[in-house]
């Protein structure tokens, strides 16, 4: 069984984000002093620097490749130019980065790595794009480099930053296939590779190790999902609605998911949310309408949005029913839920981790559906050795889960591995590696003999290792 994991308030998170918004607006980019504008400045900011994906602030970048800066002009024909930063200037920026991501040391990045094009917009004469070429960034040591990118339109003068994160060679999952196992266990059946999964105790560890964990000769990802434990499910009883609530140790992550979840995503794996209900009589076996899981799914696609995340993980543990008495248990509860999730996000995972499972494998629903129809991939408790409690086919399904906080299982997870082959099965799942066990190589040896049954090749810590926002 998972560790209890409680919520703590946002107290000290707002107090370093508001440090570092001093002098600026909410709009302005969160290192900058305001803006000089003149006295006839208009209400509305009437220009911006923006990256492809919309984000005003920063760009992340892992490998040599041109960005596309979009930077909207206050009127036509104005004048525009990049404007140097000073030495003062990038010293405070690498300290705020230092200080809030909890990255490490931020360096400048140097000259002859980047070239600066500006280019007219084809239809909007109020929009430049500035054409950023970065380049031998694969030649870099590993580490965290900054490019600040200060432009002047006019009387205007605005900031964006380029962060170019340097964490070893890695082909992304979404650009190449993991082999099949070498000798086929599982039979004729199996027809596309073990998909491995990594629980992070997010109290202890930063995402971003796992994202380091790289198959020795393909250079893929050795795990294909990355699952946060964990958001709560909260009940406010003025409201009278369940919602989303993430801990301090979320928060870095939830206010900068570029930083954290960007990297994860840019290769390959998968990032799902677990959703573990919080000790205040709310959980997935109290859904009292379809309308209420409606709502839920609907706070939960904001998240999803806002995050940048590829679903969503029911996890049914602590829920404490008996503190709301007055709510009904309905069979279709935790359908209802589900449902709703896809309704609203038709293009997101559900996972489900069968520990207390609030499901039952011959309930339909009015559509006749049962809760297979609606979640995508399952893995049990730790060690258990039968199949679906939910009927889920075998190869979206997992048994004999390691609980890694135990040296002993970790050790003898090859044999667990073997017999989830042999059972035919498609999923093997890890709760909270060791980071620092498996960078300094104590542990990487295990994971290795696991990722040669799986692949037919062994694995490897590439990059940092990082003491983020858990520590």
């Amino acid at each position: 069984m998972k560790r209890r994991y409680t919520v703590s308030g946002l107290v000290a998170l707002a107090m370093l984000t508001a440090s570092l918004l001093t002098g600026c607006s909410q709009q302005e980019p969160i290192l900058l002093p305001a803006p000089t504008q003149s006295a006839t400045t208009p209400a509305l900011k009437p220009y911006s620097i923006s990256s492809q994906d919309g984000d005003e602030q920063f760009t992340s970048v892992y490998h040599s490749r041109t960005v596309d800066l979009r930077v909207a002009l206050p009127y036509k024909g104005c004048t525009v130019q990049l404007l140097p930063t000073t030495d003062e200037e990038v010293s405070s920026i690498t300290d705020k980065l230092e200080h809030f991501t909890h990255l490490g040391t931020f360096s400048l990045l140097s000259e002859e790595h980047s070239t600066t094009e500006w280019v007219d917009d084809a239809k909007d004469p109020l929009v430049k794009h500035l054409k950023v070429a970065l380049t031998g960034i694969e030649d870099l040591d590993y580490g965290y480099y900054v490019l600040p990118i200060k432009v002047q339109a006019a009387e205007y003068t605005m900031s964006h930053y380029i962060l170019i994160n340097r964490l070893g060679d890695v082909v992304p999952l979404d650009e190449a296939t993991k082999r099949l196992p070498p000798d086929l266990l599982g039979g004729p059946e199996r027809t596309e590779p073990m998909k491995m999964v990594a629980y992070v105790e997010t109290n202890d560890n930063d995402i971003r190790n796992y994202g380091n964990l790289i198959l020795t000769g393909s250079r893929l990802p050795v795990f294909d999902f990355i699952v946060l434990f964990a958001a709560n499910m909260n009940y406010d009883a003025v409201k009278g609605r369940r919602y989303i609530s993430f801990n301090d140790k979320l928060q870095p992550i939830v206010q900068h998911p570029e930083i954290y979840i960007k990297p994860l995503t840019d290769r390959g794996i998968k990032v799902i949310v677990d959703i573990l209900p919080n000790h205040q009589g709310v959980g997935y076996r109290n859904f009292q309408s379809y309308e209420e899981a409606l709502d839920f799914a609907k706070e939960a696609k904001m998240w999803t949005d806002k995050l940048g995340i590829d679903g969503w993980d029911i996890d049914e543990e602590y829920a404490e029913y008996g503190k709301l008495p007055s709510f009904g248990h309905p069979d279709m509860s935790a359908l209802w839920m589900v449902k709703a999730f896809k309704e609203v996000m038709p293009d997101k995972l559900i996972t489900h981790y069968e520990f207390g499972s609030p499901f039952r494998a011959d309930l339909t629903d009015e559509d006749g559906k049962s809760a297979i129809d609606y979640i995508d991939y399952s893995w049990s408790d730790y060690g258990v050795s039968s199949l679906s409690f939910i009927d889920m086919p075998k190869l979206r399904y997992g048994n004999r889960s390691i609980e890694a906080n135990r040296s002993w299982a970790v050790a003898g997870a090859a044999s667990s591995a073997r017999s989830v082959l042999s059972s035919g099965l498609g999923l093997f799942m890890y709760f909270n590696l060791n980071p620092e066990a498996l960078h300094n190589g104590s542990q990487i040896g295990f994971l290795s003999e696991v990722t040669k049954i799986f692949y037919g090749e062994s694995c490897d810590f590439v990059g940092p290792l990082y003491k983020g926002p858990a520590k």
